[in-house]
C-alpha cells in the first residue's frame, strides 16, 4: 500500500481493500516503478547541464567533443526528479511591478482618449 501510495496510484488506493490482495496488483505496481524509473529526468536539471558546458563547445577549447557529449548524457540520465503529487504552479504575477493600469482596451482606442484629454 505504501509503494501505490508513493506512486500516486489513488484510483487502486482507494479501493485497495478490494483489490489489495488481488495477484495483479504487484505486477501492476513494479511495472509502474520501472516505468517511472526509465522515464524520472528533469527538463530544468538537463538544460543546466548542458549550459554548464556551452563555454566549452563555443569556444573550441574541449578537446574531445564525443567525450563531453557522452559525460553530459550520463550526468543528465543521473538527475531524477522528485515525486510532488498535487504540485500546481500558478501562472499569474504576484504583483504588479509599475504603478501603471493595466492594457485593457486597444491601444487605438487608448490613443484617442488621451487625444481628447
Amino acid at each position: 500500500m505504501d509503494r501505490a501510495r508513493r506512486l500516486g496510484l489513488y484510483g487502486l488506493l482507494a479501493r485497495w481493500q478490494e483489490l489489495g490482495d488481488q495477484p495483479w496488483v504487484r505486477t501492476l505496481i513494479e511495472c509502474e516503478e520501472a516505468e517511472r524509473s526509465r522515464r524520472s529526468l528533469g527538463f530544468t536539471m538537463a538544460c543546466q547541464t548542458i549550459l554548464a558546458s556551452w563555454m566549452l563547445l563555443s569556444t573550441g577549447s574541449c578537446a574531445n567533443t564525443r567525450a563531453l557529449h557522452d559525460t553530459l548524457l550520463t550526468h543528465i540520465a543521473e538527475n531524477e526528479v522528485a515525486n510532488r503529487p498535487g504540485r500546481i504552479e500558478p501562472r499569474v504575477l504576484k504583483r504588479r511591478r509599475h504603478r501603471y493600469p493595466l492594457m485593457q482596451r486597444p491601444r487605438d482606442q487608448l490613443r484617442l482618449q488621451c487625444g481628447k484629454t
